[in-house]
């Protein structure tokens, strides 16, 4: 039964391929595997590959899961003694990470030995060799050799999204530091160039890394110093990126529904998304000043830019609602009742029509109820405005 479960991965190192550099092993502390057999990929993270050479790898099976409820040592040097029964050319892995692993069982107690071996897809093809000595502890006997001997993946890659993972981390890392730095928020990162090795070896930390510059902060091109300390001592790489200075915009904290009028409590004042599209022509709000007091004419969500689209001053004229409009010049000045045939927004320009003589006129909204003509439009308003023009005069 055990030479059929460990020559099960036969055909698997068959799709394994050779080339330059080396592969890593990262070791882990602890590990559940996910079938009843323990495989590569359920005791070590595989960097340096591509997808088909991880998953080859990664397939091969060490030995079976502990029994329900027990747990079992897995040493690094039994890894590589199973990893060398299958034939795979250890010269090309490079061991890091825990020196054991303690594997422990996610199988119920009803999983059968044969239901073990069918997981295992046994594929025998030779028969079993004397077995070493491996640098496990636990029930499980090692692997025999593969009759075919083949050869590690040696230049192994992280996949593209990884890559694509790695550098918005750190790129929003960086934005911190240097916004933590100079305490200006107005300063954010872009085009980190993160070599591929150094991005393996920051794929492997896990500790804490730190940031550092090598000049003074500044708008422009920017070299970083990353580092953090690994099984072997300090790593330190070097990192380039751009210092960009952000448009300052107006951005919604929380959530304010519409109609509500906006408070410096709702808003603040940070870079204007890289993402961020206007509508049409409006324009961002890039002070408080811009948007305090005003209504929010559509319901804005935490982190929405506020723009003239979305945030308009408070209605102070209602439809057909009295309303007092004035003209005139310098001290002198002319008021009269009017009725507002539209509504508006401090600001606005509406129009009024007189109560006596009907006439109409352009006024621009200065207050509640309250407006002023642009033009004196209407005769009787103009004779007015005249008379009282001549007795200020005399």
């Amino acid at each position: 039964m055990l030479a059929r479960f460990f020559n099960s991965i036969g055909l698997a190192l068959l799709t394994l391929t050779a080339s330059a550099g080396a592969a890593d092993l990262h070791l882990l502390e602890h590990a559940q595997p996910k079938t009843g057999v323990v495989r590569v990929e359920d005791v070590a993270a595989i960097l340096n590959a591509g997808p088909a050479e991880i998953e080859a790898l990664g397939r091969i099976a060490l030995m079976p899961s502990p029994a329900p409820g027990q747990q079992q040592v897995l040493r690094s040097q039994g890894v590589r003694e199973l990893l060398a029964a299958h034939g795979v050319d250890l010269s090309g892995l490079r061991f890091r990470g825990a020196s054991e692993t303690l594997v422990s069982s996610r199988i119920s107690a009803g999983v059968t030995t044969e239901e073990i071996e069918a997981e295992a897809a046994p594929q025998p093809t030779a028969p079993l060799a004397s077995q070493p000595q491996t640098g496990f502890r636990g029930a499980s006997s090692p692997a025999a050799p593969a009759d075919r001997k083949v050869t590690a993946p040696r230049r192994l890659r992280l996949s593209s999204r990884r890559l694509e993972q790695l550098n918005e981390s750190l790129t929003q890392q960086l934005t911190e530091f240097v916004q933590t730095e100079t305490a200006d928020g107005m300063l954010y990162v872009t085009g980190v160039e993160l070599k591929e090795h150094n991005a393996m070896t920051l794929a492997a930390n896990r500790g804490e890394l730190r940031i550092t510059a090598s000049t003074a902060l500044r708008v422009g091109r920017q070299r970083f110093v990353l580092s953090f300390t690994g099984e072997q001592g300090e790593v330190k790489f070097p990192v380039l990126a751009n210092i960009v200075e952000a448009r300052p915009a107006v951005i919604a904290r929380r959530d304010v529904p519409r109609g509500m009028v906006v408070t410096a409590a709702d808003v603040h004042i940070a870079p204007l998304p890289t993402d961020f599209r206007p509508r049409g022509v409006e324009s961002v709000a890039s002070s408080l000043d811009e948007v305090l007091g005003k209504e929010a004419i559509t319901g804005l969500r935490a982190g929405d830019v506020l723009t003239d689209g979305n945030c308009l001053p408070p209605v102070m004229v209602q439809r057909n609602a009295l309303v007092s409009v004035s003209s005139g010049r310098g001290a002198i000045r002319v008021r009269t009742q009017a009725k507002a045939r539209t509504e508006g927004r401090l600001g606005d320009i509406i129009e009024v029509e007189t109560l006596d003589s009907r006439e109409r006129l352009q006024a621009r909204v200065v207050g509640r109820g309250r407006l002023a003509v642009l033009t004196v439009g209407g005769a009787e308003m103009q004779a007015v405005a005249e008379n009282l023009e001549t007795l200020r005069l005399r």
